[in-house]
């Protein structure tokens, strides 16, 4: 049988590096390895102090005007609460004291819902009209008809109701005023002839704790974003 030799190899592991000698016109490996951990150098986190070259914008600056573009603005609320009495005979518009508020809309595309709960008595049987106007102008109120009133809400009683009645006057409008700049809103009155239309308080105003009373009045705008 023929004897194999086996024969251990003794050398030395040489560990490459950019200073190991080479042969002329070979590249270094240690270079090598150094050009390829490049390629795969992971990318920067950008913010407004990365450099950039000269007139590019910062990235952090165009990331921070995306965000503020984005950002969700909480809508107006504003309110007011009428708690006195107020009277009218009136056959021409008049407004309800107290029922008005001004609001600055964040954007010309905001809309703004009216509403109110007014607390109305009246002294005979008649009617009571009621609109809303957008700094002096009537808006939400129906369509031109000869001589007809035009009006946002109006209240009719008869004979047959107490003179320590009150009934609520209820009105909602969705208003687009197209505007970023201060609206002022009020709420006006009208009473037919021979009729004088109460707010927070009836016709006869009876100081009884059994029938009399006072009530209040309210009005809120808020802003509606699309």
């Amino acid at each position: 049988m023929a004897n194999t030799a086996i024969q251990q190899y003794t050398g030395t592991v040489v560990e490459l590096s950019d200073e190991t000698p080479q042969p002329a016109g070979t590249a270094s490996p240690g270079n090598a390895l150094k050009a390829s951990r490049d390629n795969h150098v992971h990318p920067q986190v950008l913010s407004d102090e990365t450099p950039q070259p000269a007139g590019t914008a910062s990235p952090g600056n165009a990331l921070k005007a995306s965000r503020d573009n984005h950002v969700h603005k909480a809508p107006q609320v504003l309110a007011v609460t009428k708690t006195d009495t107020f009277s009218s005979a009136s056959t021409s518009w008049v407004d309800i004291t107290d029922l008005e508020l001004s609001i600055t809309p964040q954007s010309v595309n905001s809309k703004v819902l009216i509403s109110a709960n007014i607390a109305r008595g009246n002294s005979v049987a008649g009617v009571s009209h009621f609109r809303i106007v957008r700094d002096g102008v009537a808006i939400g109120v129906g369509d031109a008809a000869s001589n007809r009133n035009q009006v946002t809400k109006s209240v009719y009683w008869g004979n047959g109701d107490p003179g320590y009645h009150i009934g609520p006057v209820l009105i909602d409008f969705l208003d687009e005023p197209a505007s970023a700049s201060e609206i002022t809103y009020k709420i006006q009155v009208k009473s037919q002839a021979q009729n004088t239309t109460y707010i927070n308080r009836s016709s006869t105003d009876v100081d009884s704790a059994n029938t009399g009373h006072r009530d209040i009045s309210t009005m809120i705008l808020t802003e509606v974003f699309n």
